[in-house]
């Protein structure tokens, strides 16, 4: 299993919709959280090869979002 199959839930590909919210979105999987500049739950970058660039600065989160949607599982 890749590290993306690890921790990237859905990806939305948004380059051809509003410009104010073009590029491409990698939404983790709960229990994960980027760390990077992009930061959050999502990694959001103009192409998939900028989001990979991310992918390094995937860390485990236990924020009480996470917490909450692991328990639902």
């Amino acid at each position: 299993m890749t590290k993306f199959q690890k921790v990237v839930e859905s990806v939305s590909d948004e380059r051809s919709g509003d410009m104010n919210e073009a590029g491409v979105w990698w939404y983790l999987k709960p229990g994960w959280k980027c760390d990077s500049s992009c930061g959050g739950h999502a990694i959001h970058e103009d192409t998939p090869t900028e989001c990979r660039k991310h992918l390094a600065a995937v860390v485990p989160c236990d924020c009480d979002e996470c917490r909450k949607l692991l328990c639902k599982k």
